[in-house]
């Protein structure tokens, strides 16, 4: 038994081709696909669901379930499989619907954090692993509670990391962060976002170092750097193409600064990314 009442069997990164088919199956543990490109349908027994980016998959034991890839185009996807042995944690799992739709990044986020401990396996990889995989879990829970008037009751939208806070007393830094992640894809000046915000650039420059232990600066390009390496893995774009979406002014710009911080160029880090398709991670056989 996990520590935490899970135990994480494999996970992996998944590139299906043009109009891959996988068959109508079922399986003894949970698993979970989050849709990070591409497009066809999910089969769940007799429903049929879209499979659209940003989409979660969640599929309890004994579940039939399989998918069939647009003709257009591939599909990527981040993929868990697990066992729950915690009885109130399956409780609480168990209204989940198979389809979650989750308009954030902390899905993503979390999947590849847990990707990321199976390559490297350092001290405790195993338990954050896991206490993620529950982070993951108890997250897509709240959602039932957070959102009650959908249309369909087996789609559930959440919005998590990187979505407006809907608290009216933000402090000046809090409004600051919110601006810079909803604008990191503009080109502005400090004066311009503290104008829009209605503090000084000194107020804010200095309160929003006390408040992130970065400047406004070092945030922006930390905020642009992590969006494009979403992009250089889970899209067909080109460097230029996700230099100007993150919202560089020049791909030599970008390569430059994502170097500083990443230690590789663009394209290195994308060549890492595409050795570990379809590259399985296992956690555990029989644990």
């Amino acid at each position: 038994m996990g520590k935490f009442g899970v135990r994480i069997l494999w996970t992996a990164r998944y590139d299906y081709v043009k109009g891959e088919r996988l068959k109508l199956h079922r399986h003894t543990y949970y698993q979970m696909i989050w849709i990070a490109d591409g497009s066809g349908v999910f089969h769940h027994g007799d429903e049929i669901y879209e499979l659209k980016p940003g989409t979660l998959f969640f599929i309890k034991p004994n579940q039939p379930h399989g998918l069939s890839v647009s003709n257009e185009q591939s599909l990527k996807t981040l993929d868990i499989k697990f066992h729950i042995d915690s009885k109130e944690l399956a409780r609480s799992v168990d209204p989940i619907p198979i389809q979650v739709q989750h308009p954030s990044r902390e899905i993503p986020r979390l999947l590849e954090l847990i990707r990321q401990e199976g390559l490297i396996r350092t001290i405790h990889y195993l338990e954050l692993a896991e206490l993620r995989v529950v982070e993951l879990l108890y997250l897509s829970s709240r959602s039932l509670e957070t959102f009650t008037n959908q249309r369909d009751q087996s789609v559930v939208e959440v919005g998590l990391l990187e979505q407006p806070v809907s608290r009216t007393h933000l402090s000046p830094a809090e409004k600051l962060e919110q601006w810079i992640m909803q604008h990191a894809d503009q080109n502005w000046t400090i004066t311009e976002m503290s104008k829009s915000i209605g503090y000084s650039p000194s107020y804010l420059s200095q309160l929003f170092k006390q408040y992130k232990g970065l400047t406004i600066t070092a945030f922006l390009k930390e905020v642009r750097i992590h969006r494009s390496k979403e992009m250089l893995t889970y899209s067909d774009l080109s460097i230029k193409q996700i230099a100007e979406k993150a919202g560089f002014k020049t791909v030599h710009h970008f390569s430059r600064v994502f170097k500083e911080m990443e230690g590789i160029t663009p394209g290195q880090w994308m060549a890492k990314e595409n050795l570990g398709i379809r590259k399985d991670i296992v956690f555990s056989e029989g644990r």
